[in-house]
């Protein structure tokens, strides 16, 4: 199922989501096309753009894990690059992450120079739940904002938008 904003409640809808933000909630939106059937196995794709959001999104997916429909799932958390040269420390930044997290996950980094959104549809069109950072759009941009994650959610599957407002979620 997709819910569909009209364009008429958008500036409500932003409004919204900007005070939840400004009040240091977190934000969670889904875009839900369905679930998984339980006791097959599954994997969840978590998209790292950035430390920000990362932190929660891979908490949230682990969380995911512990239901019991959802147990023995693979994660997999992915992050593209541009440069070949950046693939070694990336790499390193996502595991040395991943064991403070003490989340089991395979980091899987990506040297691309094609639009994010090809990438993340062939990456990700196979899983069955995708988590993906977002910011909130600048104020008169909340059309293209709003188009830009319809048209890049459009037959995916069930993906998780999240804007973390909280910090430092992974430090002991």
């Amino acid at each position: 199922m997709v819910i569909t904003i009209r364009y008429d409640y958008l500036p409500a809808y932003i409004q919204q989501l900007q005070t939840a933000s400004l009040l240091g909630i977190n934000i969670l939106i889904f875009s839900l096309k369905g679930l998984p059937l339980p006791h097959i196995k599954k994997r969840i794709d978590i998209w790292w753009r950035g430390k920000k959001n990362g932190e929660l999104m891979v908490l949230a997916a682990h969380l995911l894990t512990e239901n019991w429909e959802w147990e023995n799932t693979h994660i997999r958390l992915l992050r593209v690059i541009e440069q070949e040269e950046g693939l070694e420390p990336a790499s390193k930044a996502l595991a040395e992450m991943l064991t403070l997290a003490r989340v089991k996950a395979d980091p899987k980094v990506i040297v691309s120079q094609e639009p994010f959104e090809n990438i993340f549809k062939e990456y990700s069109e196979t899983a069955d739940c995708i988590f993906l950072g977002f910011e909130l759009p600048e104020e008169g941009d909340e059309r293209s904002w709003h188009g830009f994650y319809q048209k890049l959610l459009h037959d995916m599957p069930t993906t998780v938008l999240v804007n973390s407002q909280t910090s430092e979620l992974l430090e002991v």
